[in-house]
């Protein structure tokens, strides 16, 4: 049920933040996920913070909030609020998983997390009449797949679990600093995207939320 959190709830919620806005856009709010899962730390975990975490955390808040104004040609309303669901969900499935990683260790909690979100997704799909074998992807298309599969989630996840194990919820989901910059940097050079003042703005307040 937790794998299902992040693999149906908070992935798709990330698809369908770069269907409805720029793939910048989706990146910088799934980005502010530390965000919320210092928050969800907090009451779960009872984690205690600093004055200066919780500043952290309104400063983020305002971040997202001025970054949502900054809408520029390909952003809705609807792919930001999908973007903002995202970081919220992902943020509490990290929280709950931590006691599972602490336990378990990251690769037995990583296989079981997706094998079984894989029946849940297969359970959609037949369910709304979706599932479907491809039958026209070419070998580029497959590559693709294949590194979707191995790398983006297995070994990101694994040694995303292997750094809460050891540095916390909180500390390692501060990763997530770098997305928002590497993503805008690739947007910019292969989709041709542009950022607006209020993005720009937006993006640098939540960065320093998450360095407080």
């Amino acid at each position: 049920i937790i794998g299902a959190l992040n693999s149906i709830i908070s992935m798709t919620s990330l698809q369908l933040a770069v269907k409805y806005s720029n793939a910048s856009t989706a990146a910088t709010l799934v980005a502010s996920n530390p965000i919320f899962v210092s928050l969800f730390a907090s009451f779960v975990l009872q984690e205690k913070y600093p004055l200066k975490k919780y500043i952290g955390i309104g400063l983020g808040f305002i971040g997202i909030f001025i970054f949502s104004l900054g809408k520029i040609k390909g952003d809705s309303w609807l792919g930001i609020f999908f973007g903002i669901l995202a970081a919220l969900t992902f943020g509490l499935y990290t929280v709950l998983m931590r006691k599972y990683t602490k336990k378990y260790g990251p690769l037995l909690v990583t296989a079981y997390s997706s094998l079984c979100s894989s029946f849940v997704y297969i359970a959609l799909l037949v369910a709304f009449r979706k599932f479907a074998i491809p039958t026209q992807v070419d070998f580029v298309g497959w590559i693709i797949v294949i590194y979707l599969g191995l790398v983006v989630t297995g070994v990101a996840y694994l040694t995303y679990f292997k750094a809460m194990e050891t540095l916390g919820a909180t500390q390692s989901s501060r990763i997530f600093f770098l997305k928002p910059v590497v993503a805008t940097v690739f947007a910019l050079i292969l989709l041709g995207e542009t950022l607006s003042i209020f993005k720009i703005l937006g993006m640098l307040i939540v960065l320093i939320s998450l360095a407080l």
